[in-house]
């Protein structure tokens, strides 16, 4: 391993993503003081997206910042190629860091293939405590098993793989404008080759980016109080939570409704049990409440009319929605994020309220909010207030959860 010396020039990170949905991996990117590129690893096993954010081909870099999602990919379609894969990154690099990109709060990769990093930073949150990563508890897995310890897992992670978890950024962070547009640079084509620098992509760049900062000037200016409908909660059913939190809502004025249910949900039998013969009986559940989909503008105007934002689990128990109520100038209420550490400062009572993580409690909360409208608005603009003062410190948000864990993980 060598020593090079980083205070004369930027940390050379070579990031290996799947997807360009990947949220944590264009944070990553967003992040200052690093120079990103990326290595050939198609010879191990060619996914969809090779190159997802068409970087620059490097031979070599200080680091190898490798996404989960690429990685569980990896082991799953090819497991005879992981070892070589990484003895490849070992030589060309003096680390290797893990980007656990996965949705909700457990970890996405087994215990060996955590051991093969120095340290993993863990996106979205960190458990309290770390002993409840040896249980199957939080999205994945149905019931009220948030932060329980029913089941200990078949394989546990031991002391010295979860003393190597370091807590990298929330999901939501994505909207602040400065990340948007340093998202927006690294979207390519489906194909890994960078698109065409057109006339026509720099105006369509332009556009989003003025669109982006109408739609927040806009949504900051509505006040918090004067707001004549009552609850806000819109979006797919990417876990079953969600049609359990639009039930407690009935009888609540405002817009609350089911967009869709994706191809693969969570919530109802263990990720591993999860075949396509389960989404029927979703979809037949959600009919009720489905909804038309709408443009960005149109969402966040109808949200700006309600007093309450509810921002039930999806994929993961923390949401983009969490950003966007904060925003919106409405008071959040959520199930409890207490037991896990999370780069925002959440405080129950303050800028947030918690229900109970299976929400049995949801529709008590909401009301006890709309029955109180100086303690309503009283939440809803510390969390907007706390929102803004925390997009303005962006560039230290992702030092402190991307680039210092890199930079400790290089010597």
């Amino acid at each position: 391993m060598g020593n090079a010396d980083f205070t004369r020039r930027p940390l050379r990170v070579a990031l290996i993503a799947r997807t360009p949905w990947d949220f944590p991996a264009l944070l990553a990117l967003a992040t200052p003081g690093l120079e990103f590129g990326t290595f050939d690893v198609r010879r191990f096993g060619t996914p969809e997206h090779p190159n997802p954010f068409g970087l620059p081909l490097v031979a070599s870099s200080d680091v190898v910042l490798v996404s989960s999602f690429w990685h569980n990919w990896l082991a799953t379609n090819h497991p005879d190629a992981v070892r070589a894969a990484f003895a490849e990154f070992e030589r060309r690099a003096s680390t290797v860091v893990g980007l656990d990109s996965e949705d909700a709060f457990p970890l996405l990769l087994p215990p060996w293939e955590l051991d093969r990093y120095a340290l993993i930073i863990k996106a979205h949150g960190v458990y309290r405590d770390r002993d409840l990563y040896n249980y199957k508890s939080g999205a994945p897995f149905p019931g009220d098993q948030w932060h329980s310890k029913l089941t200990r897992r078949e394989h546990e992670y031991s002391d010295t793989t979860l003393a190597k978890l370091r807590l990298g950024p929330p999901c939501f962070a994505r909207d602040i404008l400065a990340i948007r547009r340093s998202s927006r640079r690294h979207t390519v084509a489906s194909d890994g080759k960078t698109p065409s620098a057109s006339p026509s992509r720099h105006v369509r760049a332009a556009l989003k980016a003025t669109a982006d900062l109408t739609i927040r000037q806009a949504i900051f200016r509505v006040p918090v109080r004067g707001r004549w409908l009552d609850v806000h909660c819109l979006g797919s059913v990417s876990h079953t939570q969600r049609l359990t939190a639009l039930r407690a809502l009935e009888g609540f004025s405002g817009v609350h409704g089911a967009t869709g249910v994706p191809d693969k949900f969570r919530g109802l039998v263990p990720d591993a049990e999860f075949t396509p013969q389960h989404r029927p009986q979703v979809v037949k559940q959600a009919a009720p409440y489905m909804r038309s989909r709408t443009n960005r503008l149109r969402y966040y105007t109808e949200m700006c009319q309600h007093k309450v934002v509810v921002a039930p689990s999806g994929y993961g128990e923390l949401t983009f929605r969490h950003g966007e109520a904060l925003r919106a100038g409405a008071a959040l209420v959520c199930p409890s994020l207490d037991h896990v550490d999370i780069r925002f400062p959440f405080e129950d009572g303050g800028n947030v309220i918690w229900c109970k993580t299976d929400v049995s409690d949801l529709h008590d909360r909401v009301a006890e909010l709309l029955a109180d409208d100086d303690r309503r608005a009283r939440i809803a603009a510390a969390g907007r207030r706390d929102i803004l003062k925390w997009e303005r410190t962006w560039r230290q948000l992702l030092d402190d959860s991307i680039a210092a864990p890199l930079r400790e993980a290089a010597g």
